[in-house]
């Protein structure tokens, strides 16, 4: 298998819990582009339809589900990897904290570098812990944030 074909999700089935929020769209748009079909997985199940609809008329495999991550009833089992994001552009992320807060300011400042991104920055990450390229990452939660957890 050559290195590009390592991050092919073809014949693979991606659940995606959240699916229906903004980083969860973006998630599902880009594992589609790789060849996986997907599963909109969230307590919002008219968003979630939504969002399967707008990618099966873009010609990918989509389905909707409901799902409530606090219910043992509702996940039958949770994904090994996670992906924990920094300050995300997107309108769930200027909800939690917005654009021109006193308290954003302050503690953006002293990220190094790049101190927020758009959701579509995760996508990298994302494939890594979905495709061949990551089977040997088990168990692990990737902080993608700019620093802004490590520097702690």
């Amino acid at each position: 298998m050559g290195f590009a074909n390592r991050f092919d999700l073809s014949g693979r089935v991606a659940v995606i819990t959240g699916g229906a929020g903004d980083i969860g769209k973006v998630y599902a748009r880009a594992l589609c582009e790789a060849g996986a079909s997907v599963v909109i997985a969230d307590l919002a199940v008219t968003a979630a339809h939504a969002v399967a609809d707008e990618l099966r008329d873009s010609g990918f495999r989509a389905h909707a589900c409901t799902v409530d991550v606090t219910s043992t009833e509702s996940v039958d089992a949770m994904a090994q990897n996670a992906i924990a994001p920094g300050f995300v552009e997107s309108e769930s992320g200027y909800a939690a904290l917005p654009k021109d807060s006193d308290f954003r300011t302050t503690i953006m400042a002293p990220i190094p570098g790049k101190k927020s991104a758009p959701p579509t920055d995760l996508v990298g990450a994302l494939l890594l812990l979905c495709s061949p390229a990551g089977d040997w990452i088990n168990g692990q939660t990737l902080i993608i944030d700019g620093r802004w957890i490590t520097r702690l």
